[in-house]
């Protein structure tokens, strides 16, 4: 269940697929192939978005106010200039000059983010190395998959934005990993912060592998969810940041780990309730400090 509200248009719509060795049922998401959540014959998934940060900031350092060549372990590298005509109604079209360097384009010349270069994901074209298809045969593969092996395979191809897959077998396996691109930052890096753009140093070197993004098969506990919380724990040995929402995370999985079994009776309750973790924790401190 990714939690999101009503809209119209819709962003999915319900589908049921039945081609040679597939029966899978679901929703999807207009103009796209395939199921992007649902079940099949054998297998249950779905997703919900992870949170996690694709962005950093490079500040760069212009040879002078022309903006063409900035510096780069100490050399002047020319930064390649792409420009874009946007037409205007009653107006002169616009024409707008857009530096860039290794880190990317530097969109503002002023403001917070003034000679920043932006450091995005989606400025990358990940080639065979990083994954072996593409992101709609991801879905595709989930739609026709029938045991774990298969939902770990259709995954492999999966970059962006990063999702939290989660899985269940008829036979009773479930599993969840969070699965994108993941960049790899230099030591000490976090992207917590703007970066000095002056060294290749400083640059991502690649992303985290697909072997060593987190998963957790069958945990003890009998249950794997998610609601955007952080879903690494406190030893994962690559800085895990972004924005994430611990309490509905924390509220959901309290209340499967009080129930023994859950039917739909349960699911709908679940879904349902209003009850908000943020405000049973804060309202006793709140109320400790009234006059």
């Amino acid at each position: 269940d990714p939690h999101l509200a009503l809209t119209l248009p819709s962003i999915w719509y319900e589908i049921q697929i039945t081609i040679p060795g597939v029966n899978a049922r679901g929703v999807s998401l207009p103009g796209s192939p395939g199921i992007i959540m649902g079940f099949n014959d054998h297998i249950a998934y779905g997703e919900t978005n992870v949170g996690h940060d694709v962005t950093d900031w490079f500040r760069i350092e212009w040879t002078d106010g022309s903006r063409t060549h900035y510096l780069l372990d100490g050399k002047k590298t020319p930064a390649r200039i792409v420009t874009d005509t946007l037409l205007l109604k009653d107006s002169d079209p616009l024409i707008i000059r857009t530096p860039w360097t290794v880190f990317g384009p530097v969109p503002f010349p002023d403001g917070p983010y003034a000679d920043h270069a932006m450091r995005y994901l989606g400025h990358d074209a990940p080639g065979k190395s990083v994954r072996p298809h593409t992101m709609a045969g991801t879905f595709l593969g989930l739609m026709r998959a029938k045991n774990y092996d298969d939902y770990v395979q259709a995954l492999k191809g999966y970059i962006d934005p990063a999702q939290n897959f989660i899985f269940a077998h008829k036979d009773g396996d479930i599993a969840i990993r969070p699965n994108g691109g993941f960049p790899l930052r230099a030591p000490g890096q976090s992207g917590r912060f703007t970066t000095p753009g002056n060294t290749l140093a400083n640059n991502w070197r690649s992303y985290v592998p697909f072997a060593e993004r987190p998963v957790h098969k069958n945990p003890t506990r009998g249950f794997v969810s998610s609601a955007n919380q952080t879903t690494t724990g406190p030893n994962y040995p690559y800085p895990y940041t972004g924005g994430f929402d611990e309490y509905r995370g924390r509220f959901i999985n309290r209340y499967l780990a009080r129930e023994t079994t859950m039917n739909q009776r349960k699911m709908k309750e679940l879904q349902l309730s209003s009850h908000s973790l943020l405000a049973e924790e804060l309202t006793p401190l709140l109320i400790a400090r009234v006059n």
